[in-house]
């Protein structure tokens, strides 16, 4: 009780706090502005259309950054104080009607209920979701009022929100408690504004009714709480208390799992692609085969899982130096034995291992094999078999067949064996939508399957618990992607699911210990683009950047200066339903700051401009196409039309282009592209009209890469190759358009095999490039070398890669994409004392 009265006493201070500074804004910090006479009017009139009683009064303010409304009785439109100089009359007048739509709709009364009931009932976590839920519900219904009153003129209203957003992206969004204002942060804005791209006024009650049934949930939801005991987070009471822990951080996707005992997670090492462990107290790690490094073999470790007695590690062996590629089933021992094969993979099959039987005889395997007599590149058109495959002799007990047809191009099946080993559960597609993934539960007795987890909502599978009575699963449901756990029994639900942690984010599960701890693999490295500052003189960098651009959405990329530099493309990843892609193109005018969108069709992952400056290339992937094919197309930057000027013949995995450039007259493109059946790495250039394709220089091995530039004046491509390189030797070298002329710049000592990207200098006498350093723990560094001849010179930046590199016509800018001046590892983590008393015996 006493602990209660502090918390309320607490959140009353914090108000109390907030409604002063609104007095000492109104009264005291108020900036001395007169109205002007064509806002006046335009106040009224918004009024009237609004059917408002009376005007609220304006307040300017230094402190404020973004419109606002605020006062119940006496309601007050506040302004930031430099708000009208710069103000068109037209997104004047949307931002008046969203205020006043607040006042319209009676949002100041439905938020001082929301700050009531959070004073009282302020330790309850369903309480500040709902609050939260309910405030986005609120922004959105009155984007509808507005669309209600401007028809047709509604995507005007959306372009006027878009705009002003990007000058706040980095502002907090809502003032304060007791403020109603027009932004929230970038995520929520993305939703609103995809709202605005259809006819939405046709909606308005039903949202009006979705935000009366949100606030009727909070209140019948958080007033019972006051009387409610804590329990666990299964229903029953833990030992101990429920924690998250993080335990460090790793590098890229692990593909592993912990070890029974805890002591252990078993991970693919992504500097050669073996298989190693890493001990969890010392933080060292151990290889466990030794296949050598990527310049000698493209093999590498997939998927890995413990033995029950946690001795051995089964793990699938795959090669990209081989077609097609997928070698077999593997199981190495902690002793340092030589692995043994206990499945070799026929031509025709792909194989992921998921699990062992506790008996630790038989282990879990999904194939994806081609039908009979049929030749189908895409392992989704293959027939997906669940199986059980022996350890001993490697035979293998069909259980179930898949469709696998729904199953996006960068999606996978999640499995897991119960640890009685009756049942197996899965995650897969239904409904032929690939992001509306639902749990099945699978009998190995008498082979039926029933649905475990149904539910409009992403739910994707995460493991049995150790007992075999829970079952752990993400789901986006509540409009974030959460860890959620539902009880079974005998093979069915035996209760409703139970959120366990918000916000967790897309995690790879790495599974459980045997005392009941669950590990799991979150975040990473941000890709971003970044702009550095140049002396066009020295070519020195005066500006390292230590912020991306700003952008909507979860990241920017794909960065490009068109030719008379005053434009400044990239792409924008704005995500998608249910863990969908949506890349937006977005064009920024460097003078004027302002930005417009063009949404296309497919994912796009590179932009060039056109010699005159009218249409994009760029480098896409058709999601909608099964086989996600790369494509080539261009963009009128006007007009937002597109057209396909190449479509690959083969899925991704057979043939893909990693880059592109335009030819200097504008009628030919040059690209880089991959065929994995022909172990071709080609540079090509491709006549747009005729779509004649000529080959121009091809990399001495397979495993060899490259990427391109063009020069200003066309008549050159840079050329820096990675991968393949046996002797730990890179070569920059330059190639006419023609493909008739070669010439080496320089030969550089270096057993990097990441990507090197270059580009050019305004004036076309010098060449940009990265190379890792080895002295900064995995940084890049930048370097430029004169094409003419001489010694390259090291340029004082160093960032986490630098990819698409773009420069400015004038010099004095470089665009690029980069993780940053300092990398953002992938976390594990642990969930400890979180199941049930009843759940952790044994």
């Amino acid at each position: 009780m006493l602990g209660w009265i502090l918390g309320m006493g607490l959140f009353v201070v914090l108000l109390t706090h907030r409604i002063s500074r609104l007095r000492r804004w109104h009264k005291k910090q108020v900036e001395k502005k007169t109205i002007p006479v064509w806002y006046y009017e335009l106040l009224v009139e918004t009024t009237k259309r609004l059917k408002l009683g009376r005007l609220p009064a304006i307040v300017f303010s230094k402190d404020a950054k973004a419109p606002a409304v605020y006062g119940m009785f006496r309601p007050v439109l506040l302004l930031p104080a430099s708000y009208l100089d710069s103000l068109s009359r037209e997104d004047a007048e949307h931002v008046l009607l969203h205020e006043l739509a607040h006042l319209k709709r009676g949002d100041l009364w439905l938020h001082g209920l929301c700050l009531f009931l959070q004073i009282v009932y302020w330790f309850n976590p369903l309480l500040i979701w709902t609050r939260r839920q309910m405030k986005h519900v609120r922004e959105i219904c009155c984007d509808l009022t507005i669309a209600n009153v401007l028809k047709e003129k509604t995507m005007r209203y959306r372009e006027t929100l878009l705009n002003t957003a990007r000058e706040l992206l980095t502002q907090t969004a809502e003032p304060g408690m007791g403020l109603l204002g027009v932004f929230e942060d970038p995520f929520r804005l993305v939703a609103r504004l995809r709202w605005l791209e259809k006819k939405t006024w046709r909606t308005r009650k039903l949202m009006t009714a979705a935000v009366i049934l949100v606030a009727l949930f909070m209140t019948a939801a958080v007033l019972p709480m006051g009387s409610a005991g804590q329990e666990g987070a299964a229903g029953g009471k833990t030992n101990k208390k429920f924690t998250l822990k993080m335990l460090g951080q790793v590098q890229g996707q692990l593909l592993g799992a912990v070890s029974p005992d805890g002591k252990y997670v078993s991970f693919v090492d992504w500097n050669t692609g073996d298989l190693a462990v890493r001990d969890l107290a010392t933080g060292e790690d151990k290889r466990l085969t030794d296949k050598g490094p990527w310049t000698q073999s493209g093999a590498m470790a997939f998927q890995s899982r413990w033995s029950p007695d946690g001795q051995k590690i089964v793990y699938d062996w795959w090669d990209w130096d081989k077609e097609p590629g997928f070698v077999g089933i593997r199981v190495v021992g902690l002793d340092g034995q030589t692995p043994r094969t206990i499945y070799e993979v026929p031509d025709n099959e792909l194989t992921i291992t998921y699990g062992w039987s506790s008996d630790g005889k038989r282990v879990l395997v999904l194939h994806s094999v081609e039908p009979p007599g049929e030749k189908v590149p895409d392992w989704r058109d293959k027939v997906g078999k669940i199986s059980l495959v022996g350890i001993e002799d490697g035979s293998v007990q069909v259980l179930k067949e898949l469709d696998l047809s729904s199953v996006a191009y960068n999606q996978s099946i999640n499995m897991d064996l119960s640890p009685d080993g009756r049942f197996i559960a899965y995650s897969i597609p239904v409904g032929g939508n690939a992001y509306n993934k639902d749990i099945m539960l699978l009998s190995v007795e008498d082979l039926k399957g029933i649905p475990l987890v149904e539910h409009p909502a992403n739910e994707d599978l995460l493991g049995f618990t150790p007992e075999g009575k829970h079952v752990l699963f993400t789901s986006d449901r509540r409009g974030s992607t959460d860890a959620w756990m539902i009880p079974v029994s005998n093979g069915r639900a035996a209760g409703a699911a139970e959120l366990l942690v918000k916000g967790t984010g897309d995690i790879e599960s790495l599974g459980f210990s045997a005392e009941g701890s669950f590990y799991y693999a979150t975040g990473g490295p941000e890709a971003n683009v970044y702009i550095a500052e140049l002396k066009p003189e020295t070519g020195q960098v005066v500006k390292v950047p230590q912020e991306p651009i700003p952008h909507l959405g979860r990241g920017s990329h794909s960065p490009a200066y068109s030719t008379d530099g005053r434009l400044l493309a990239y792409v924008s990843d704005r995500g998608g339903p249910r863990g969908g892609g949506r890349s937006v193109i977005c064009i920024r005018s460097l003078d004027s700051g302002g930005e417009r969108e063009i949404l296309p069709e497919y994912d796009f992952g590179g932009l060039k401009w056109s010699p005159d400056g009218r249409t994009l290339l760029a480098l896409a992937v058709d999601g909608s196409d099964r086989s996600a094919r790369s494509l080539l197309v261009t963009i009128d930057a006007e007009t937002s039309e597109l057209r396909v000027i190449k479509r690959c013949d083969l899925p991704r995995m057979n043939q893909w282009v990693t880059d592109i450039e335009w030819s200097h007259d504008g009628r030919a493109v040059f690209f880089v592209q991959h065929k994995r059946p022909e172990n071709l790495c080609q540079l090509l250039i491709r006549d747009i009209d005729s779509g004649v394709e000529k080959e121009l220089y091809r990399a001495p091995i397979w495993a060899e890469r490259f990427h391109i530039s063009r020069s200003p004046d066309g008549r050159w491509l840079a050329i820096m190759n990675y991968r393949g390189n046996e002797q730990k030797r890179r070569t920059l070298r330059i190639i006419s358009a023609d493909g008739k002329e070669i010439r080496d710049l320089k030969t550089f000592e270096d057993a990097d095999n990441r990507p090197a990207w270059t580009t050019w200098t305004p004036d076309g006498k010098y060449v940009l490039f990265s190379m890792h350093n080895p002295e900064e723990n995995g940084k890049s560094q930048l370097w430029r070398i004169p094409v003419q001849g001489g010694e390259p010179e090291k340029l004082n930046i160093g960032m986490w890669g630098f990819h698409r590199l773009t420069v400015h016509p004038d010099g004095t800018r470089l665009a690029f994409i980069s993780n940053g001046p300092s990398l953002k590892e992938a976390e594990l983590w642990v969930m400890e004392n979180f199941l049930p008393e009843r759940s952790t015996k044994k």
